[in-house]
């Protein structure tokens, strides 16, 4: 069973395992052996709706976890400190916008194992439908927006 809880760290990707690892070394596993335990967990139990997913697009980050189709949370990453960042969560259907899923907030000003970064965490609860994409907007970076589609 240890290795279940060295799964959910994968799931937010690279960008997001400094925020997520608190462990020591020893409880640490290569890239390679999580990637072949979430792909053996993924076809040995596969779900029927996904809206748990990472994106990024240049410096910003989006991770989101859900059940189902329901979002749970959202978690918006800044590469570097940026003094006065704020970021919110909008809903989007193709190229449509939707509207906000949650308003502006400052981002707070994290550092770990000498990476910095700006991060603002939100709890949603929002039924999303199929197709839809929950994305990250940060102000001042309006050419990107990495958002995750929810599938069935």
């Amino acid at each position: 069973m240890p290795v279940l809880g060295k799964v959910s760290p994968i799931d937010w990707g690279n960008r997001f395992r400094p925020i997520l690892l608190t462990q020591p070394a020893a409880w640490q596993a290569s890239d390679d052996m999580l990637n072949a335990v979430v792909t053996a967990l993924s076809n040995w139990a596969p779900i029927s709706a996904q809206a748990t997913g990472i994106a990024d697009d240049g410096p910003a980050g989006i991770g989101v976890i859900g059940s189902g189709l329901k979002e749970r949370g959202v978690r918006i990453t800044l590469d570097g400190w940026k003094a006065g960042a704020k970021a919110r969560v909008s809903e989007w259907s193709s190229t449509e916008y939707v509207g906000p899923v949650r308003s502006w907030k400052a981002m707070s000003s994290q550092e770990f194992r000498g990476h910095k970064f700006e991060t603002a965490i939100w709890k949603i609860d929002k039924n999303v439908p199929h197709g839809h994409s929950i994305c990250a907007e940060v102000a001042g970076y309006e050419e990107r927006m990495p958002c995750v589609t929810t599938k069935r």
